[in-house]
């Protein structure tokens, strides 16, 4: 159970219940190099198979873990090793979908990259992930816009999210992610763009926190209009959201770790948003009192609602984590 405290009142959401050791769900744990932290947890079909193919070795004694190899074998560095074979899980079914989009992986404690991998085989092999979640709400406080997710998207079809969503990619930082996300999934842009059109600088290029301009209609219908939002409400980072669940069906079990970077922005009542990039099916308009019968019902994801969560909390005062995610 997740439970956000306030000063006036509890928030509860709903999410699995692990058990006491991540152990105990038949994981295998391995570590980067000489490290001593767990980087993953992979089925025990995906270690051996990562064992086969050179990318682990195997442990040395009865305390110890499976290591990643990290010089490269046969002139093959362990990321592209490792790509590799998660693309033969994908094509032999033990990964469920393949997106093709790759994120960075990190080691514990590591500030760098240790290697990029296909985002789907990330999730199901326990390493650390990072999405950006954007909360688009009403600037008098009287409404949220929500999302909801293709019919098509190998994870969560049909289901509502925040307006904005979307995992941090190879080499973007969460704002970048949130820059190009807000394009894409709901024709707002970011930092810098000129009047001239979409195509200066592009949904992909960096993007700070600075001003924002707003597209109300597709960038193919040219009667689609523009305005910049006004200085101050421009979007704000809340915090960080740490997720770990065990999610998959039970032939696919896996232990999820993504961080959530939640931001907030505020719009007035004539924004309208327009998806660019086909995966999402309509945009709902919700007030405070639909948003929590939404949430109450299971409709959002668990990721949106935890995020979604973090507005309905601030007409209650400071919010304060009690439990995990």
């Amino acid at each position: 159970m997740l439970r956000f405290v306030t000063k006036r009142r509890e928030t509860r959401l709903s999410t699995p219940v692990l058990p006491a050791a991540i152990s105990d769900l038949g994981f295998v744990a391995f570590v980067w190099g000489d490290e001593r932290d767990p980087m993953g947890w992979a089925r025990p079909e995906c270690a051996e198979a990562m064992l086969a193919a050179g990318i682990l070795r195997p442990p040395t004694g009865p305390f110890e873990p499976y290591r990643m190899e990290t010089r490269p074998v046969d002139g093959v560095p362990t990321g592209l090793r490792l790509q590799d074979l998660a693309l033969h899980w994908h094509r032999t079914g033990l990964l469920p979908a393949w997106r093709n989009e790759t994120f960075d992986v990190y080691s514990p404690g590591h500030p760098h990259p240790r290697f990029a991998l296909e985002r789907v085989a990330a999730r199901h092999l326990g390493l650390w992930t990072e999405a950006v979640h954007l909360n688009v709400v009403r600037r008098d406080g009287s409404a949220m816009w929500l999302a909801r997710r293709a019919a098509h998207k190998d994870t969560d079809a049909g289901m509502l999210d925040n307006l904005v969503a979307g995992g941090v990619a190879q080499g973007e930082s969460p704002w970048q992610t949130l820059g190009r996300e807000s394009w894409e999934e709901a024709g707002i842009r970011f930092g810098g763009y000129e009047e001239s059109g979409p195509a200066d600088g592009g949904p992909g290029a960096p993007i700070g926190p600075r001003g924002i301009l707003e597209r109300n209609r597709s960038p193919h219908d040219v009667s689609g209009k523009r305005s910049m939002v006004r200085p101050g409400f421009q979007p704000r980072a809340l915090r960080v959201v740490q997720i770990l669940a065990l999610e998959g069906t039970p032939r696919q079990r896996y232990l999820r770790r993504e961080r959530l970077y939640a931001f907030e922005l505020e719009v007035d009542e004539a924004f309208s948003p327009v998806n660019n990039d086909g995966e999402v099916s309509e945009h709902l308009l919700v007030n405070r009192k639909e948003l929590d019968a939404a949430i109450a019902q299971g409709l959002l994801t668990k990721d949106a609602a935890c995020v979604a969560a973090l507005w309905r909390a601030k007409e209650h005062g400071d919010l304060q984590m009690m439990s995990g995610t």
